[in-house]
């Protein structure tokens, strides 16, 4: 979905697929219903500039069960192999292309996934977050010693 400087050699290789579909850019507003007819979501970031991969909690938040490649930041958190999607070592195609067959090979439980992907990513919330800072600094703070006392925390 989208465009970017690879998207006119991906439209040449796949010209001979006639069930590959490339979706044009979707305005931020769109996203929602994006996500919401897809039967899976992709993301085979290779490189190191894909931090966290935003767009699998959105997917995410509307039952899409993913795959995604190891370098995605979100993989170790978000993705449980098996119970809401996969994840594969990023670069290797043919670990994509079997991640692909794995999760199409059954529909009903391709679903599931996405059911799962919902209730996982529900878990992540701005009240979570606060309260695992608060553990962590009363962590800290409880772990100073006197002659420590003068160190100073800003966040």
């Amino acid at each position: 979905m989208g465009g970017g400087s690879l998207e006119t050699d991906l439209k040449a290789t796949a010209a001979k697929h006639a069930n590959i579909y490339f979706a044009p850019f979707q305005n931020q507003t769109l996203m929602p219903r994006t996500y919401a007819i897809a039967d899976l979501f992709v993301l085979p970031s290779y490189g190191t500039s894909e931090t966290w991969g935003l767009a699998i909690n959105e997917g995410m938040c509307l039952s899409c069960p993913v795959i995604v490649s190891s370098h995605v930041g979100c993989a170790q958190d978000l993705i449980y192999p098996q119970r809401n999607g996969l994840v594969f070592p990023a670069g290797d195609v043919s670990a994509l292309a079997a991640s692909l067959q794995e999760a199409f090979s059954d529909r009903q439980r391709l679903q599931q996934w996405g059911e799962e992907s919902q209730k996982i990513v529900s878990q992540y919330s701005y009240t979570q977050a606060s309260q695992g800072l608060k553990q962590a600094l009363d962590y800290v703070i409880s772990s100073i010693t006197p002659s420590e006392s003068q160190v100073k925390l800003v966040i």
